[in-house]
């Protein structure tokens, strides 16, 4: 059974976990977290623990994930993957243990090749993959049972405080407060939104206008400057060969492309795509 090899995993974070109802602290019972207040909470086949308790409704379905997850393997996000890895290895010490979370983990193909990659530079790794998406979470638990997989609101994150040396924010909805409460005193935060140039020539191809994100780039810049003291903000930029397996997955990967008909016929044409990233990267210290 998936769920047990997920048990290593849930036993080395178990004490950065909280009860997302009464905030107390979880105890490991055979396949069950539990708080002293008696709130359960079983540990599923796929190997993950859902701590929301109760069923969301998202736009992001298996298909989306399957997607994202088939473009992450073929390399797509390896620019990303590789500068993740070396900010990271730059700021923490080898010597030490590591604590990691990806907040916003999706299918967690992308965070789990970059612990792949950390895996051995540090005595202990300690890794936690959150998403509000069940289906997403299903496949990073089935997929990935090294990490502790769990369905969890960001803006209510059910772990103690100052636990968490990094956080990873990648391409999803952020929840400031929450990430700086545990984060721990040397923590670092480290966000990743799309560029006005991302995946431009989707919106050249169908002839889509410039969106309301393109507006909104700047504007998450500054909001996350304005809450940090210590802020880089760095860029990644690739244009990126696309084969037809590519160009099919980007079909069900991007909201760009959800409401368009005859989507996957027209997009065989494709032979490029631009990767246009800021990285934008704190420590723990807010103004």
């Amino acid at each position: 059974m998936r769920n047990h090899q997920a048990l290593p995993a849930i036993r080395r974070n178990l004490h950065a976990l909280c009860c997302p109802v009464c905030k107390e602290k979880m105890l490991l019972q055979e396949m069950q977290l539990k708080c002293i207040n008696g709130h359960s909470y079983d540990l599923s086949r796929e190997g993950y623990v859902n701590l929301v308790g109760h069923a969301v409704k998202t736009h992001y379905n298996k298909q989306l994930f399957t997607s994202r997850k088939s473009i992450t393997q073929k390399g797509f996000f390896k620019p990303l993957r590789d500068f993740l890895v070396h900010e990271i290895s730059l700021r923490k010490n080898s010597s030490e243990n590591l604590s990691i979370l990806d907040a916003g983990c999706g299918e967690g193909s992308l965070f789990s090749q970059v612990l792949e990659m950390l895996r051995g530079k540090y005595t202990e790794l300690n890794a936690i993959g959150a998403d509000l998406a069940k289906e997403g979470i299903k496949l990073a638990g089935r997929d990935h049972p090294e990490v502790l997989w769990m369905v969890a609101n960001l803006a209510d994150l059910p772990l103690t405080d100052n636990k968490v040396d990094v956080i990873l924010n990648l391409l999803a909805p952020a929840s400031y407060y929450q990430f700086c409460r545990v984060l721990s005193p040397r923590g670092i935060l480290i966000k990743v939104i799309p560029g006005k140039e991302y995946l431009k020539e989707l919106r050249d191809l169908y002839s889509i206008g410039r969106s309301r994100h393109d507006e909104t780039v700047p504007m998450a810049i500054s909001l996350f400057e304005k809450q940090f003291r210590y802020v880089e903000n760095k860029r990644i930029m690739r244009t990126i060969s696309v084969e037809r397996e590519i160009a099919r997955d980007l079909t069900e990967m991007t909201p760009l492309l959800w409401n368009l008909k005859d989507k996957k016929e027209k997009i065989l044409e494709l032979k490029k795509v631009t990767l246009d990233l800021h990285v934008l990267i704190s420590s723990m210290d807010r103004q």
